[in-house]
């Protein structure tokens, strides 16, 4: 199973499960790493900011509209 999936579906494959737990197992270690990071650098504030943003980026994107911050 790759990205190239059909992820959308309703039901997921067996393969498409085994997958996603692997990329959470490997992605949680790596988030508290990063929380610590973050924090020790005192910008945990700055990047819960910019992590608020990515649903609205991700919207703006599916609906199209390309190139927003460039001048």
């Amino acid at each position: 199973v790759t990205r190239h999936s059909d992820w959308s579906s309703a039901k997921l494959s067996p393969e498409q499960v085994t997958y996603a737990i692997s990329d959470v197992t490997r992605l949680l270690p790596l988030m508290d790493r990063l929380e610590e990071m973050l924090g020790r650098h005192g910008r945990a504030a700055l990047a819960r900011e910019c992590f608020a943003a990515i649903p609205v980026l991700a919207k703006l994107d599916l609906a199209g509209f390309e190139g927003l911050f460039e001048h």
